[in-house]
């Protein structure tokens, strides 16, 4: 992988900023007033509060549960479909968020962000509390990123989706030099609208989000939308199919 050598520089107290890529992450509760069971236990009144890669976490009496896909029952995943598609359009770009505060500005390359810790926006979590928000996995440590503004004070607050790009750059911390990961703010480029063609000759420009079970989801204008794989052209299917192969699959129960 890439690496990147430079020293540190110092840390100053700075401004409140907030990067304005994130979404608000307190709207997306959804209460159930039914018992909810996971294997031979119930929950009452338990409410859906985030997803993650492995499932969809509950919020009890007694804190968290993260139930797995594949024990979700058809109203669960009827919640998940209606009110968390945010939530699973994260899981699948592998999403991450971070959320923190500028360690350090080096002109010319990059920030350093230094993030908060999970805990510390679940004091009352258990030990499964949700390491997700809105799909997207929380990420601790320091982290670099290349395309944030240069203009940013150290200290300033940072909350953002973020992707990780594979590489990683050393740094050098003042105790110790650190590998960090570095992260961009920009989405992947095959996870945008682009133009598709089916059979008969029609086009349109949506953002394909998932291919199951022979058919694939669609994003256009904010909403979701099933076609058949083998209604696009021979070289659309073969693209979503090439795709698919970039994305995480949530086996959500029915498809």
């Amino acid at each position: 992988m890439p690496r990147i050598t430079f020293s540190s520089l110092c840390v100053r107290l700075s401004a409140f900023v907030i990067i304005g890529a994130s979404f608000c992450l307190t709207s997306g509760f959804a209460q159930s007033n039914q018992s909810t069971a996971k294997k031979d236990r119930v929950y009452a009144n338990a409410a859906m509060v985030d997803l993650g890669a492995t499932g969809a976490y509950l919020k009890t009496r007694d804190g968290f549960e993260l139930v797995p896909w594949a024990e979700l029952s058809n109203f669960q995943v009827g919640t998940i479909r209606n009110s968390f598609q945010d939530a699973l359009y994260n899981i699948r770009l592998k999403t991450s968020w971070v959320k923190g505060e500028v360690f350090n500005v080096v002109e010319g390359e990059g920030v350093v962000v230094s993030t908060k810790l999970v805990a510390d926006d679940n004091d009352d979590a258990g030990e499964e509390a949700p390491d997700h928000r809105r799909g997207a996995e929380v990420i601790s440590g320091m982290v670099f990123f290349k395309d944030l503004p240069q203009n940013l004070e150290e200290g300033a607050a940072i909350e953002t989706y973020a992707y990780d790009t594979g590489s990683v750059l050393e740094f050098d911390i003042g105790f110790g030099k650190k590998d960090l990961k570095i992260y961009t703010i920009a989405k992947p480029a095959w996870a945008k609208a682009t133009e598709w063609s089916d059979s008969k000759g029609r086009k349109m420009l949506a953002e394909l989000i998932e291919v199951a079970n022979g058919q694939c989801r669609f994003l256009r204008n904010n909403a979701e939308f099933l076609f058949p794989l083998d209604q696009l052209i021979a070289a659309d299917q073969q693209r979503a199919i090439k795709q698919k192969e970039l994305m995480r699959v949530i086996p959500l129960p029915g498809g």
